[in-house]
This record gives C-alpha cells, structure tokens and sequence, in this order.
C-alpha cells in the first residue's frame, strides 16, 4: 500500500485499470472460456441426440408397418422342423422346379450351412442343360418360388456339339432366420 501512496493520481488510476484488465482477461480465459467451450458442446450432443430420439420416434411409428412386412416373408425365412428337413425339402424344391421347367440336372452339389450373426446362409451349386427358353423359365421358377432363392452367380455355355443346348453353372444362396 505504500507502493501506491508514492504515486500520482493519475498513476493509481492507470494501475487499477491495468490490474483490472489482467485479472478480466485472466477470468475470460480461464473461466469463461472454458465454460462456454463446454456449453457449446453440450449443445451440439443435445442437438445430435435429438435428431437420433426423432429418427427412432419414426422407426417406432413405423413399428407396426415393419412387424407386417415381417411376418408376411418370415414365413419364407423360417425353417420348419429340423435343418436336414429344411435342407432336403429346398433341395426336393430346385429338382421339382428344374422337372418342370425341362431342365436336366447333372450335378448339384449342397455345401452346407453358414451360421451368420442372426441367420443361416444355404447355398447350392448346380450344373443343368437345357434351351435357352427352359433355362430361361428356371431361373425365374427359382426367383419367384416360396423359398426366395437367390441366383449368386450364373455361368452359360453351349454344350459341344450342339447348339440348341445351353451349358450352364449357377450359384444358389437361400436365407434361414433360426
């Protein structure tokens, strides 16, 4: 205090400014910044969070809709007694269709069930000749039948030595939901 009663009026006056601007400055960065930092930050999750709570209001009004359009294909999906019947019967299915279709099957090769995270991958691999319109009509047999086959992949050929009859390698994939 005796520090100040040396110096002029005019001297405290700039000294008590000076101080009052440091310790102002010092609050402002260390205090409020900070705070306001936080704060607009706290915003932008809350901001964040309510565009995820309207997403799911949404899905939730929509649950009803969702559990329709389930239950109309689970039926497709789910496997009816154990896995071997369910195997055999989708097998007995693509030699009905194929039949039916005029398509001779030379080779058909099941490889068995992949476990996925919550559903079970079948899939077939099969050799046929046929003509072009026989081929033609399998393959859309196969996509419209109960099972919802899924053609993979599909490889053509003419068989050698003849034209009309068509070679072909296809890749079936069918969904279980356990």
């Amino acid at each position: 205090m005796r520090l100040l009663s040396q110096f002029s009026r005019r001297e405290r006056i700039l000294f008590f400014i000076t101080v009052g601007v440091i310790v102002s400055a010092g609050v402002i960065n260390f205090i409020v910044a900070p705070v306001r930092k936080r704060w607009r930050r706290l915003n932008s999750q809350i901001v964040n969070l309510k565009a995820k709570l309207n997403h799911y209001i949404k899905i939730l009004g929509l649950e009803q809709e969702i559990e329709k359009r389930y239950n109309t294909y689970a039926d497709y999906l789910k496997t009816k007694g154990s896995h071997e019947e369910a195997l055999a019967s989708v097998l007995q299915e693509i030699e009905k269709l194929a039949r039916t279709c005029g398509i001779l099957l030379t080779n058909i090769v099941p490889s068995g069930l992949e476990e996925k995270d919550f559903y079970q991958k079948f899939e077939v691999r099969m050799e046929t000749e046929g003509d072009i319109s026989s081929l033609g009509r399998f393959l859309y047999e196969l996509q419209k039948s109960k099972y919802l086959f899924r053609v993979v992949r599909l490889n053509i050929t003419t068989k050698s030595g003849s034209q009309d009859t068509l070679r072909s390698s296809i890749e079936l994939m069918k969904i279980f939901i356990p």
